[in-house]
């Protein structure tokens, strides 16, 4: 476990000390654009310089503390390290991706700086000078180093063919140029395969392209089964309520005579009375309906009338009070009946 661990050190030493190159590099060329004064935002290239310099600096006290950790042995083993032809390609495709990876975001983020920017008093017009500039300015050193990647990718497996590199070792990935600056999650720029330790035996949805696009599918198909499902929820709703709605429309229409009958009712009962606002004319039903509903409350009137007046005459004093006290109350009604049906014919 030991031997294990100090080679895992060792490893991590030869990384670290690759990626503090390239950290020193980018130290480099932003001193050389402060001295050389071709500056648009002296505040952010100081501020860019700053976040360099305290990288290089955790860098190199992280070298600094794995080195402590190492006997005399494990730093023999690292010097002969340094002069694998594999193992240096390797690592310098893994600084060269870590640098990639710094300037994306860099460049995902860069209209956020230049939103901040406009916030502390730049005009609209400056805005987009800026941002198209500053767009301009990353995107060919970011291709640079695509390029760069693409070129150590291709170093490594010609290493591999040649069987210089490391039993079942992995050749990395390369990177296309299309749709990097999209920041897709699904992007072979956010995959370590062949340029970390466990070349051993890795994980078959990391190394095998077929099983990679078996994952892709069954995710489609999973979506589909959602989506079906969904449908089928859907479906039945539209059912329901389709059914509930029909339900109530037809219960509205039976009940639709019941309020044509109280609609005559209400209109002959309120007609002398003056509104509390303008109102129109109309109380929902037309003139037929209204029509129709009338002459089904005067007819019913009329027989039950001929009908009381159909039976044994009683001669006594009492009967004969009884016909002479006729309702005036029923004869008014009436009366208005038919006068409300002769208005609407």
């Amino acid at each position: 476990q030991s031997r294990n661990k100090a080679a895992k050190v060792i490893t991590t030493l030869l990384a670290l000390e690759k990626t503090l190159d390239a950290h020193n590099t980018s130290v480099c060329k932003l001193e050389a654009q402060l001295h050389g004064g071709h500056v648009d935002d002296m505040v952010e290239l100081n501020l860019q310089l700053i976040d360099a310099r305290s990288q290089c600096t955790k860098v190199t006290n992280t070298i600094r503390h794995h080195r402590s950790a190492l006997g005399v042995e494990d730093k023999a083993e690292l010097k002969k390290m340094k002069k694998d032809i594999y193992l240096t390609a390797r690592l310098n495709a893994h600084a060269v991706k870590t640098r990639i990876w710094d300037r994306l975001h860099q460049q995902k983020f860069e209209l956020e700086r230049l939103k901040r920017l406009y916030r502390a008093s730049i005009n609209a017009e400056k805005l987009h000078a800026n941002m198209q500039h500053s767009i301009k300015h990353c995107k060919p050193g970011i291709l640079k180093l695509v390029s760069t990647y693409n070129g150590l990718c291709s170093h490594i497996c010609s290493l591999i063919r040649q069987w210089r590199a490391p039993p079942f070792a992995i050749p990395p990935h390369s990177i296309l140029h299309d749709g990097i600056f999209q920041l897709n999650v699904d992007n072979n720029i956010w995959q370590d395969i062949g340029l970390d330790n466990a070349t051993v035996n890795p994980p078959a949805w990391l190394s095998d392209e077929a099983i990679r696009n078996g994952i892709q599918l069954q995710l489609e198909v999973d979506c589909c089964f959602e989506e079906e499902a969904q449908l089928m929820r859907e479906w039945s709703v539209m059912q329901e309520w389709m059914l509930t709605e029909w339900e109530g429309i037809q219960d509205a229409l039976s009940n639709a005579d019941k309020l044509a009958n109280i609609c005559v009712v209400w209109r002959r009962k309120a007609q002398c009375i003056p509104c509390a606002w303008s109102v129109v004319d109309s109380w929902g039903p037309s003139d037929e309906v209204l029509l129709q509903a009338t002459h089904e409350q005067v007819q019913p009137s009329f027989w039950d009338e001929d009908d009381q007046s159909v039976g044994p005459v009683e001669e006594d004093n009492k009967g004969d009070s009884d016909c002479g006290e006729i309702g005036d109350d029923e004869l008014m009604d009436a009366i208005e009946d038919i006068a409300l049906v002769d208005e609407y014919r």
